[in-house]
């Protein structure tokens, strides 16, 4: 979480605890919400940082980033993963089907695929 979101979570539950029990319980994960959304770099601010990193201009930034998602994707698709060292490595996860119980009543939960990403060991350690 980004230092103004902290700040802005802090000053958002102190006014929160000045209302009644009732309106807190509407207002806190609405703001709880808001600052998530704070702390999160949108696609625009990837290219732009990668922009300012590589001193290659926005437009070609974008179309690195669309060319390495079409390329993760297309190699997900036909079953391999990707591992790029250091950085981690993006696989694919099958689940089975199954029968789930659901507020008592038996859910078929249908096959379904989803992507995985594991962390490598240097990422790791620049975000520790």
């Amino acid at each position: 979480m980004s230092t103004l979101a902290a700040i802005m979570l802090t000053c958002a539950v102190g006014v929160v605890a000045q209302l009644k029990p009732s309106t807190s319980l509407i207002v806190l994960p609405k703001i709880t919400q808001f600052v998530r959304r704070l702390s999160v770099m949108n696609k625009t601010e990837l290219v732009k940082e990668l922009a300012n990193s590589s001193g290659m201009t926005q437009k070609g930034s974008a179309l690195w980033l669309d060319t390495f998602q079409d390329v993760v994707a297309k190699a997900l698709i036909s079953g391999d993963s990707v591992d790029i060292m250091g950085f981690g490595s993006f696989f694919l996860k099958k689940r089975e089907a199954c029968i789930k119980l659901v507020f008592g009543v038996e859910t078929d939960i249908p096959a379904s695929k989803s992507v995985g990403f594991k962390p490598g060991k240097t990422l790791k350690d620049a975000v520790n």
